[in-house]
């Protein structure tokens, strides 16, 4: 096997301290022990380095040599790693509400951020999911299932280092035996409650939230999402948003309102009133709750 390793001029850990090096090391050792199969990254962009990466192993001498150069050390998701999946949170509003969607697993972040970004969950067969604002991601979740034809995905890990949030970590340390099992439907369905509730709590108004919690409400309830569902996402959303104990209820109350007017064949506000409210905010939730069509 061929070992290409980064130019010194793009070393990112220019220390060559012993007890650095043998902590790396232990780290690559300890996934290769629990059966997870690492892959070598390029520094910078944390894209694999290696031709055809999903189908091939490299050495535990060549990891260690690749990260001691500077390069980054990410993990395969899927079957070829014991099936742990990664639910990977890009936006601060992810990172807070995941404690009210997730299962409590192993978890790991960035230095510089205080809560976890990457929690780690054992799922067989599930797939591939993304949750968008836009073009941006707000949440990816790591799989590599049918649905995606098993193409190789992958999440970095420790002892990488992110350009400017600092060292990647376990928090508060790598134990698997945190690692907890979901099924496939419900890890994909928790994973798109996170997001819908992630959306609504970023563009969520200091003003107007009485229209927006019933533009959202619309939105989401004419394409059959279910009203009990909706109602405890507001409420978690609203109360972590601090708002006064009223404020929640409308939120909720505001939901089941706007159920009984689509019961009952009435107009109510939705998704051209979201969109006005925040541009293009309506798509990024009917996508992120997998609703395609009006029912």
């Amino acid at each position: 096997m061929t070992s290409v390793l980064p130019n010194d001029d793009d070393r990112r850990n220019p220390d060559s301290g012993v007890s650095k090096v043998m902590d790396a090391a232990e780290q690559i050792r300890a996934y290769l022990a629990n059966q997870w199969k690492p892959i070598r990254l390029n520094g910078d962009t944390k894209r694999p380095v290696d031709e055809r990466w999903p189908d091939r192993w490299v050495s535990e001498e060549d990891l260690i040599a690749w990260h001691r150069r500077g390069g980054g050390i990410g993990i395969q998701v899927g079957r070829v790693s014991d099936h742990i999946a990664c639910i990977d949170l890009d936006t601060p509003e992810a990172r807070r509400l995941a404690p009210h969607f997730l299962p409590d697993t192993l978890k790991a972040g960035k230095e510089a951020e205080d809560l976890a970004s990457h929690w780690v969950v054992r799922s067989e067969g599930v797939s591939y999911l993304k949750i968008a604002d836009g073009a941006s991601e707000v949440i990816s979740l790591k799989a590599s299932g049918p649905d995606n034809d098993f193409a190789g995905h992958q999440f970095c890990v420790a002892p990488s280092m992110h350009a400017t949030k600092g060292a990647y970590r376990w928090m508060p340390e790598f134990d698997p035996s945190k690692v907890r099992d979901m099924g496939p439907e419900a890890l994909r369905d928790a994973v798109r409650r996170l997001g819908v509730a992630s959306l609504i709590l970023k563009y969520l108004p200091k003003d107007g939230r009485h229209e927006y919690s019933k533009a959202v409400a619309g939105t989401l309830l004419r394409r059959g999402y279910d009203a009990e569902r909706l109602a405890e996402i507001m409420e978690i959303v609203w109360t972590e948003a601090s708002a006064p104990r009223d404020g929640v209820k409308n939120a909720a109350k505001n939901v089941f309102d706007t159920a009984e007017r689509i019961l009952d064949e009435k107009s109510v506000t939705g998704k051209t009133r979201l969109n006005e409210i925040v541009g293009g905010l309506g798509d990024s939730l009917v996508a992120a709750a997998g609703l395609k069509r009006l029912v």
